[in-house]
C-alpha cells in the first residue's frame, strides 16, 4: 500500500509504481490504470472521473509525492481497505 499526496488529497492505493494520470481541474488527483476507463471515447477526450477537469497522462513535475510506499493496509472501523482507489474501467 501507498499513500500519494495531491493538493487536497491523501491517496491511499494497493497499486504499485506511479500514478498514470493526473486531474488538472478542481480536484488535482491523481490515478492509476484501472481507475479510469480504458474506452477510446474516454480516450479521445479523457476527463477526470472524479470532477470531469481535465485529465492528463503528462503528470506535471511536483503534481504529487508519495509519502509511504509501504503503508501497509488502511483499518477503518473493523475493516481492512487493501485499495482505497476507484476501479471504474472494471
Amino acid at each position: 500500500m501507498q499513500i500519494v499526496k495531491t493538493k487536497g488529497h491523501l491517496i491511499y492505493s494497493a497499486n504499485q509504481g506511479a500514478p498514470s494520470h493526473a486531474c488538472l481541474g478542481k480536484c488535482q488527483k491523481v490515478w492509476w490504470p484501472d481507475d479510469v476507463p480504458s474506452d477510446l471515447a474516454i480516450l479521445a477526450s479523457p476527463a477526470c472521473p472524479q470532477c470531469g477537469g481535465t485529465l492528463t497522462s503528462d503528470i506535471p513535475k511536483g503534481h504529487y509525492s508519495v509519502i509511504s510506499n509501504d503503508a501497509g493496509a488502511l483499518k477503518k472501523g473493523g475493516a481492512t481497505i487493501t485499495n482505497a482507489g476507484l476501479n471504474l474501467g472494471k
